[in-house]
Parts: structure tokens; C-alpha cells; sequence
């Protein structure tokens, strides 16, 4: 155990001085990405068996591609969203990639990815021949709305995946009303259960490098200082050494899915209270790359105030993860 400890302590040391954590928003505020982890670790894992649903393909509606745009056009229209689809599937901005239903990974279900080729923004998203689709494309289409031509900031960074988010949970409610009630309740569940490994893998790391911040030591004793008990110490410890075998401690990454679930929650759920709430999330589009974190939280209803603001946060998971319990219902068909 005292060779994982110095090990983790030796690549917790390299790792703030090679990323330079210290000139970042997560490093700087790494009490608050916890507490955010620890919300969604606390709500989702009371659910987690229901959210946990094996995914039946032969129970989920089946689409073609051109029904799928042809309805982003219009939730983008009865929303208020100006976006040229067309033209950006024209320039090949937009890049369809198709995946075989009866391979499909689990993962793929519910992700996409936007990214910069040299200086061109572009966008994948998969072609299952799904209804659900349209979530993930809705969700990379909103990172490209705000995607800047050359790099984001870390305000940007840290907010774009609550603005996607917020939009493919909106758009889940649209398609709801249009009588794809099972399809939607399937792919929230998947989506919180993701947010739930999320939460469950990044609470240990924010809670080991918290500690490591603040008294530059992972001994047991010191954990024990710090949080009071040492419950989950030697469990954390493991852990550590497989993220680093792993390769997977890119603390900034996951902090901007930590972000994505809790604030895109909460403005899924200001839209849901108030649906011309949407002209906020519209606005938050340019502002999170030309504007401050105060403008910024004021526009998704935040009053800046530490526990108020939790508070709302934690209200609209409980609503959201509530809705898909009372809601939940199984596919009984074999899986292809």
C-alpha cells in the first residue's frame, strides 16, 4: 500500500506542474467540482439499478435519416434556433457515421463527438437508423453553434456540455410529445446512468487530489484529517493506481461532463418551469466564449450565491431522475 501511495503522490506532483493545473478553473475551485460529483453520485446511485437497463435494439424506433433532419429542422424551428442544417451537411461539416444495430456498443447510444480538423469545425454522429439519433445529433450540433473558429476558453470548455445537454434533454421532451414516449424514457436512463459512472469515477479523483492540494499528502493519516474517517481510503487508493495504469486522469476533460450533467440539468429544468427560458440558453451560446462566469451564471438563473445555487442544482437532478423512475418501464423482447 505505501508504494501505490507514493505513486499516486509522485503523478499527482507531475501532473499539476505538466497540465499547469494551478492556472486553471478546476484547480481553483476543486471544492466546488466535488461537491458538484458528490450531488450526482448521492442522487444517481439510489437509481442506479433502474437506470442500469440493458438496451433492447429491437424494441427502439426504427428512422431514416431523412425523417431525422427533417424533425431537428423542426424542433430548431418551433424553438427558436437558427441554424442552416443543410448547408453544414452540404460543406461536410457534419459526418454520419454508421454503426451496425446488432454490433452497437452500449456507449454509442448515447455519444457523438465535435472536434477541429486543422481549422475546420466538424461533427460525428452515428447512423443507427434510430429515433434517438436525433439526441446525439442535437447535442453536437449545439457544441458546433458555439464552437469558436479557433480554440475555446475555459469558460467555454467548462459550459458548452451543459448547453448540449440542456438541448437534447429539451429535444427528448419534444420527440415525447410526437409519441416516441419509450425511446425517449430509454435513452434518459442510459444517459444518467453514463452520468453516474461519470460521477462515481470523478468524485474519487477530486477527492484524492483535493487532498493532495491541501496537505500535499495521501497517507491514511491524513486522509483521515481531512474527511474525518477513512471509510473509502484504501478503496481510493486502488483506484488511483488504475487510473494512472489507465492512462485516465484527464481531471479537466471529466470536469466538463461533471458540469454538462449538473448544469445541463438544472437549465433542462428551467426550460421545462418556464419554455421561454430557451432565449437564455440561446444567448449562452455567444456568451460563454465573449463574456464572465457572473454574466454567464445569471443567464442559466443562478443568483451566485454558494448554497442557494446547490441547492437548485440538487432540486432539478432529484425532478429529472424522479420523473424517470415514476416513468420507468421494461422491454421484454430479447435483445438481437
Amino acid at each position: 500500500m505505501k508504494e501505490k501511495v507514493k505513486k499516486t503522490e509522485q503523478f499527482l506532483n507531475n501532473y499539476i506542474i505538466d497540465k499547469n493545473l494551478e492556472q486553471t478553473a478546476v484547480y481553483h475551485n476543486l471544492e466546488f467540482f466535488y461537491d458538484l460529483s458528490s450531488v450526482l453520485d448521492t442522487y444517481l446511485s439510489k437509481h442506479v439499478d433502474t437506470l442500469k437497463e440493458e438496451i433492447y435494439y429491437s424494441k427502439i424506433t426504427k428512422m431514416s435519416l431523412f425523417d431525422k433532419l427533417n424533425l431537428v429542422e423542426e424542433f430548431y424551428k418551433e424553438h427558436g434556433i437558427e441554424f442552416d442544417l443543410n448547408k453544414h451537411l452540404d460543406d461536410g461539416t457534419i459526418d454520419f457515421i454508421y454503426y451496425d444495430h446488432l454490433n452497437i456498443k452500449q456507449e454509442q447510444f448515447v455519444m457523438g463527438r465535435n472536434y477541429y480538423e486543422k481549422s475546420k469545425k466538424l461533427i460525428d454522429v452515428g447512423n443507427h437508423g434510430f429515433v434517438v439519433d436525433i439526441l446525439v445529433l442535437i447535442h453536437e450540433l449545439s457544441h458546433l453553434r458555439d464552437q469558436p473558429d479557433i480554440r475555446r476558453n475555459q469558460l467555454s470548455d467548462l459550459l458548452t456540455e451543459a448547453l448540449a445537454c440542456a438541448e437534447s434533454l429539451i429535444c427528448a421532451d419534444y420527440l415525447k410529445e410526437l409519441g416516441y414516449q419509450e425511446d425517449m424514457l430509454l435513452w434518459k436512463k442510459r444517459l444518467y446512468y453514463t452520468f453516474y459512472i461519470l460521477a462515481k469515477q470523478t468524485k474519487i479523483k477530486y477527492e484524492m487530489l483535493l487532498l493532495f492540494k491541501n496537505l500535499g499528502s495521501l497517507s491514511e493519516s491524513s486522509y483521515e484529517l481531512f474527511y474525518g474517517n477513512n471509510d473509502k481510503y484504501k478503496d481510493n487508493i486502488e483506484h488511483m493506481n488504475q487510473f494512472i495504469d489507465n492512462n485516465d486522469f484527464n481531471i479537466y476533460f471529466y470536469s466538463w461532463y461533471i458540469m454538462g450533467a449538473v448544469f445541463g440539468t438544472h437549465l433542462y429544468n428551467e426550460h421545462k418551469n418556464d419554455p421561454s427560458f430557451m432565449k437564455n440558453i440561446i444567448l449562452l451560446h455567444d456568451r460563454i466564449n465573449d463574456s464572465d462566469i457572473i454574466q454567464c451564471l445569471k443567464l442559466m438563473n443562478f443568483n451566485n450565491d454558494g448554497s442557494r445555487d446547490l441547492e437548485k442544482v440538487e432540486n432539478a437532478l432529484e425532478l429529472t431522475v424522479s420523473e424517470l423512475v415514476s416513468n420507468n418501464k421494461k422491454y421484454l423482447v430479447k435483445k438481437f
